[in-house]
């Protein structure tokens, strides 16, 4: 357990400086992106005054091979304001990323707890996952998310790492499924907020549920270090967050719920 230990903390050193290498790399492509942008928006300009030229000569009486050409100008202005378009939001898309990793590090870097809005966490989490291809490709994923969710006192990142390890569980389990759906819901229990991960995995027998939250336990087949579940159970402790799991062949459940005061509803 100890050798098992300690490549675990290794393995954690080192994903955290990528985390620091990514916010480094997110953080200097503002740069490019930038003049890029620059470009962009002077061929537009250069489309606009192109566009004024010919509804110009659009005034005028052409024929033969004068009228093909016109109709052919406007015809590959048209082809070139659509792509400038989609490379506007292609652009927009990469800015929101970097921006999303850069503020998600930063995040991670405080250590004083916050007001914390559930959905967004998990929302962050499932674009983060999409850079898993088989997750983003192979996998029905639902969001019920309840609108107008309580924030929650905690730290983002023990939030964020938490969710993960519950996500990626999720995953791993419908890897072999027929059927690929994950289900993230949330909601008001009581005096809870909760948040609930469903899979159509294989399912969970009553006696390895026992020892889900036990370091180094695992029912994979394939090496895994089987800390996800002891992780997220340590780091939500603080919260006083409770779990419950529920498993049957084709579903697992796994649900964690967050007392929270009625002063920090929205």
């Amino acid at each position: 357990m100890k050798d098992k230990l300690i490549q675990e903390l290794i393995r954690q050193h080192y994903m955290s400086g990528i985390g620091r290498l990514m916010k480094g790399v997110a953080h200097n492509m503002n740069g490019p992106l930038q003049v890029l942008f620059i470009q962009v928006e002077l061929l537009k300009k250069l489309m606009a005054e192109e566009g004024k030229i010919l509804a110009d000569l659009g005034a005028l009486s052409f024929s033969g091979e004068g009228g093909k050409l016109r109709k052919d100008l406007e015809n590959k202005q048209e082809i070139c304001a659509k792509k400038i378009g989609q490379l506007e939001e292609e652009l927009e898309r990469l800015h929101s990323m970097t921006d999303f990793i850069v503020n998600r590090c930063s995040a991670s870097e405080e250590n004083n707890a916050g007001m914390v809005d559930l959905n967004e966490v998990i929302k962050d989490e499932v674009i983060l996952l999409h850079a898993d291809l088989f997750f983003k490709h192979k996998v029905e994923k639902t969001l019920k998310l309840k609108e107008s969710l309580p924030l929650i006192s905690a730290r983002y990142p023990d939030l964020s790492q938490a969710l993960n390890h519950i996500l990626q569980n999720a995953i791993e389990a419908v890897v072999d499924a027929k059927e690929r759906e994950i289900i993230v819901e949330t909601g008001l229990n009581g005096g809870n907020v909760f948040v609930s991960v469903q899979d159509t995995g294989c399912g969970i027998p009553p006696l390895a549920q026992e020892k889900l939250f036990t370091p180094f336990y695992t029912t994979k087949s394939h090496p895994h270090p089987g800390l996800g579940l002891f992780l997220t159970k340590k780091i939500l402790e603080p919260l006083r967050a409770k779990f419950k799991v529920e498993s049957e062949p084709g579903m697992t459940r796994v649900a964690v719920f967050f007392p929270y005061k009625k002063k920090e509803q929205r």
